[in-house]
């Protein structure tokens, strides 16, 4: 069902009238509620279990939640949060770089917790990519009696998909990849050029910065130089990573597991990641990528790395290994499965 611009600034104008935030009404949209009630009612095989994705799709769960009782279905619905925005606005109130990304959160985090700690509550079940984000929405819905209610389900990564290169880089290149529209990448972004980069630049002058990423905004395109390339929509990032001699992850605050981590790992990269980027991972630090917090503890890391191909090498072969071994998209699947399992004896068992 189509999500018009009028029909956004609607639910957006409802939901600062209400005690909704923002990010769960956003998406409402009518016309797929109706859709989905009307399948509900259609005769045939009852569904054994409804997934609903994100906060964004919180409001649609609790629809069809209401419909499943009321057509006498036991169903169970589950909600996979993704992420715990309440921990993401919290760190975004502190530590964006952006204005407006501050201001949102500060408007939305009571909101966001009320709802988050509602919605575990509400479900039969609550999935998150990591334990940290877990034991947060745990906590918004009343502590340890929640705590069995929010199962962790990593995020993986097709690492048939993602491989590394037939021949390692030539050129001295780091590379940041994500979405750079999003606040927080957009904050690493500018801490990699403006406050780690000079470090690196004043022992290794030629190396080369790449930020790929989908819609750059102007502070973000305005670090464009001889030296840092910034280039926007690109079909397919496996070119860039794959062309890099090292991966940067300087993300100041964030939540759940970055994709673009186990991006690069998986095709081979060394990765220097932040505290909060890697927290999520169970990757053995020195071993499996390197960690690294302040702009010039970073930038060591980076100059480090950049100097020694043995080191990026056997970093990279075990980051991929990791990959391969705690991320790989079947046995994630498979896990998924078990706890689908879970909430729908749980269900039955409750109804009789």
């Amino acid at each position: 069902a189509p999500l018009t611009r009028p029909r956004t600034l609607l639910n957006a104008a409802g939901a600062l009238a209400s005690r909704q935030p923002l990010q769960a009404r956003y998406c409402w949209q009518p016309a797929l509620a109706q859709r989905l009630a009307e399948r509900l009612q259609q005769p045939g095989p009852a569904f054994d279990l409804v997934h609903v994705e994100h906060l964004r799709g919180a409001e649609y769960g609790r629809w069809i939640q209401q419909h499943l009782r009321t057509n006498g279905q036991a169903a169970p619905v589950v909600w996979d949060s993704v992420d715990c925005i309440s921990l993401l606005f919290e760190q975004t109130a502190r530590h964006s770089l952006s204005r407006l990304g501050r201001w949102v959160a500060r408007l939305e985090l009571s909101r966001t917790r009320r709802y988050e700690g509602a919605s575990v509550r509400a479900f039969a079940g609550v999935l998150a990519t990591s334990p940290r984000d877990a034991a947060a929405l745990a906590g918004l819905a009343g502590g340890a009696e929640q705590a069995p209610r929010v199962r962790v389900l990593p995020n993986g990564v097709d690492s048939n998909y993602f491989v590394p290169p037939e021949q390692p880089a030539h050129e001295t290149r780091v590379v940041l990849t994500g979405k750079m529209s999003y606040h927080a990448n957009v904050t690493a972004a500018l801490r990699l050029v403006n406050e780690i980069m000079p470090h690196v630049w004043r022992q290794s002058p030629d190396v080369q910065v790449v930020i790929a990423g989908s819609a750059p905004p102007r502070a973000v395109r305005q670090l464009a130089s001889e030296r840092v390339r910034v280039t926007g929509f690109v079909p397919d990032l496996r070119p860039h990573l794959q062309a890099a001699t090292v991966a940067a992850a300087p993300i100041p605050y964030g939540a759940g597991i970055q994709n673009k981590v186990l991006e690069a790992m998986a095709c081979g990269l060394p990765v220097v990641a932040s505290p909060q980027a890697s927290s999520a991972l169970e990757a053995r630090p020195g071993e499996e990528l390197w960690v690294a917090g302040e702009p010039a503890e970073f930038a060591a890391a980076l100059v480090r790395l950049l100097a020694d191909p043995a080191l990026r090498q056997r970093l990279g072969q075990a980051g991929r290994q990791y990959v391969v071994r705690r991320h790989r998209w079947d046995g994630i699947v498979g896990d998924l499965e078990r706890m689908y399992d879970d909430f729908i004896s749980a269900a039955h068992q409750h109804t009789h």
